[in-house]
């Protein structure tokens, strides 16, 4: 530590007698110190000090014996304070009760169950997308470990037939599954719902590193929007699409996720039927994926 006098003075007061006081004379002045160790030793006091620096190749060792019946008393002058300690009277700190935070962004792919399964749906092409928590209110009830939140976000899942004869066909009033024109390819159709979500998390930390949540998600759908591609005969590549399809205006899921650190794996069931009762076929939704801070 530059300019820092290093034992400025290792004062020793001593008492060799009652009526004869010595004063401590400066032994040394060593600007830069690396390291100085104060031992007590067969009745005396040895000093060993280091340089750093320009004094890194110095080197000082001072010993001082006294008599078995005098008093010796060592002190240091200054209070250091080392960078990147921690001091052992600060307290810990806890984490604030309430807070406003951000996370819950995943992908995962659907996957459908209920009376049309066999409608030709591909995992692996029906994505979902979601911001659950763009900004969420925390609450610690014990202050670590364990809390809960509410927030705001967006999401949107993709259902996609491929590689099937069956499509969506339809119009706002009701969706069905239907046939392609003959002599067609075709190529796929897609049902896209947007929606608004307000999910409550609850989340409990396993150790240091792992947790564990669940989430009751509900979700306000603002858009639904059927697609469906297929090539002619010549080549020709035709898309039919409308908006409006007749999915539930409001719906929930159920979300569990195991999270290591800020990364995260999760499964989603949707125990309501996509559409609306007698408005289109009739599946429910059961969703896998990862992501972060689930």
């Amino acid at each position: 530590m530059r300019n820092l006098i290093c034992l400025s003075v290792v004062l020793f007061a001593m008492s060799v007698n009652a009526q004869n006081i010595e004063k401590a004379d400066t032994v040394t002045n060593v600007k830069d110190v690396s390291n100085v160790v104060i031992t007590e030793v067969d009745g005396g006091v040895n000093v060993q000090i280091k340089g750093l620096g320009e004094d890194k190749d110095y080197e000082y060792t001072y010993r001082h014996d006294v008599k078995p019946d005098s008093k010796v008393s060592v002190s240091q002058d200054w209070e250091l304070k080392l960078p990147f300690t921690k001091s052992s009277d600060k307290k810990e700190h806890k984490p604030e009760r309430w807070a406003v935070v951000s996370g819950g962004f995943y992908m995962g792919f659907n996957s459908v169950v209920g009376e049309s399964v066999d409608m030709g749906m591909k995992m692996g092409k029906s994505l979902e997308f979601a911001w659950d928590r763009i900004i969420a209110v925390r609450y610690r009830p014990f202050g670590k470990g364990f809390n809960l939140s509410l927030g705001f976000g967006i999401g949107g899942k993709q259902f996609t037939i491929t590689e099937s004869m069956s499509r969506f066909v339809g119009d706002k009033n009701g969706v069905e599954l239907g046939a392609y024109p003959e002599g067609v390819y075709p190529k796929d159709s897609k049902l896209n719902v947007f929606s608004l979500r307000v999910p409550l998390n609850v989340r409990q930390k396993i150790g240091d590193d792992f947790s564990v949540s669940a989430s009751a998600i509900m979700n306000f759908n603002t858009n639904a929007t059927i697609k469906t591609a297929y090539i002619t005969e010549n080549d020709v590549k035709i898309e039919e699409s409308f908006k409006g399809a007749p999915v539930r205006k409001v719906s929930f899921d159920l979300m569990a996720a195991l999270n290591y650190k800020c990364v995260g794996v999760y499964v989603k069931y949707s125990p309501q039927s996509i559409f609306e009762s007698g408005k289109g076929p009739d599946f429910k939704a059961l969703t896998v994926g990862f992501g972060f801070s689930l």
